[in-house]
């Protein structure tokens, strides 16, 4: 096998794709400076059991997996930063108000998630932690708008749920957590047959109604199905209340459909969840919700909310950069040449140095201007 050769699912990124992601960085993290929210590094590595607190099982498959040589214990190499998010809130910062914090990293998974993917996606995200009330729902929706405005014209739908909803159907089947589950994964598969086969006849209609409701707020099947989940399981009227407030406050700033039997991460996520996709992709470019219990884990409750996104797929939404203006500059030993050219880069110029002889190809680099010596010393002129 060639030397040059990478595993699949594994790239390079090359000058032109490098800079619109590092720009693209630049920005997002900008955007949830200018909310509040800070910056935070967790690590690439660690212990398994610490990536794994909060989320559920089913995260650990995608994580790639090694023996520490100095304590012998098992590590792992994060296949998400958020639960290192909740770690950093519960235990090192320790705040018992409201903390916002972002991140930009790269993640590490055992297999791509879409068969296009990269195993390597650069995960962006923010989450609140401290408040439990829609407020905070609110902000983290709108700031992952604000950042998707800013990237693209292109109009966006986001797909709206409620945990809680799910939830009181299914907290009063009679038959145990175990049944529960069975029931809520049938409805992630969207499996009308398991569902119908449900030993509890009415639950099994109850999730049937809620599959069959998808789409605008005020749709017909979805104001049927209200009235009969309303009816018939009264926990569930603040969740579709919660669902209005989300409808209300990014009316005009994008289409907001919702899917009531979608219960990604049941087990994890425990109010509003949403997912927001352009309308010519597949793919969400989003996803976040309210995780109230992941904090628990780590010995310390928090309320959360947040959302993630994969740096890589949203520098897709962006056209291929235009190469940079730069100025050329001959290679000169000479101090005043030198002052010039630092002179130049000071002022956020371009300069690059063309050795005796030497062939420069760039993608990067529009060489419309050099700097050259006249009477009165180095000087910037147009390049022909």
């Amino acid at each position: 096998m060639p030397l040059w050769r990478l595993p699949d699912h594994v790239a390079d990124v090359l000058p032109a794709e490098a800079r619109k992601l590092e720009e693209l960085r630049r920005v997002a993290l900008d955007i949830f400076r200018s909310h509040g929210y800070e910056l935070i590094q967790p690590p690439l590595l660690e212990y398994l059991e610490s990536l794994i607190t909060g989320v559920g099982r089913d995260l650990e498959s995608s994580i790639f997996k090694l023996v520490d040589q100095l304590s012998g214990r098992t590590m792992g190499v994060r296949a998400d930063i958020t639960p290192q998010a909740a770690r950093i809130d519960a235990h090192l910062l320790n705040r018992s108000g409201v903390t916002r914090l972002a991140y930009c990293g790269h993640l590490l998974h055992t297999t791509p998630r879409t068969p296009l993917g990269s195993r390597e996606p650069i995960q962006l995200g923010a989450e609140l932690y401290g408040y439990p009330g829609i407020h905070a729902d609110l902000e983290i929706l709108e700031l992952a708008l604000s950042l998707l405005h800013r990237v693209t014209d292109d109009p966006l739908v986001v797909s709206v749920s409620h945990v809680g909803i799910v939830q009181a159907v299914l907290g009063e089947a009679a038959n145990g957590s175990h049944w529960r589950e069975a029931a809520a994964n049938a409805l992630v598969r969207k499996d009308r047959a398991a569902l119908e086969q449900l030993p509890d006849a009415q639950v099994g209609a109850d999730l049937l109604a809620l599959l069959d409701a998808a789409g605008q707020p005020q749709s017909a099947s979805l104001v049927g199905c209200r009235r009969r989940i309303e009816s018939r399981h009264p926990s569930a009227v603040q969740a579709f209340a919660d669902l209005d407030r989300v409808a209300h406050a990014i009316e005009g700033r994008a289409q907001v459909l919702f899917d009531l039997a979608d219960t990604h991460s049941y087990g994890y996520h425990n109010g509003i969840t949403f997912a927001v996709f352009a309308p010519c992709g597949a793919a969400a470019l989003a996803r976040g919700g309210r995780y109230d219990t992941a904090s628990s884990q780590f010995g310390r409750a928090r309320a959360a909310t947040g959302f993630s996104m994969d740096l890589r797929d949203l520098s897709r939404l962006l056209a291929a950069p235009a190469p940079a203006r730069a100025i050329a500059a001959p290679w000169i030993d000479d101090a005043a040449w030198r002052e010039a050219v630092a002179r130049l880069r000071a002022d956020g110029e371009i300069v690059v140095v063309e050795f005796p002889g030497a062939l420069h190809e760039h993608d990067e680099f529009a060489y419309d201007r050099e700097l050259v010596r006249g009477d009165s010393g180095w000087t910037v002129r147009a390049r022909d």
